[in-house]
């Protein structure tokens, strides 16, 4: 699985910036 090291920072990113698509499109319902 050393191959996929390089990988990691770039899912860890995606997850993040999904998260953060969530919160951001979840707003309005809330508010």
């Amino acid at each position: 699985m050393r191959k996929g090291r390089g990988l990691w920072p770039f899912f860890m990113a995606k997850r993040l910036a999904w998260q953060i698509l969530v919160d951001f499109l979840s707003l309005p319902i809330y508010y």
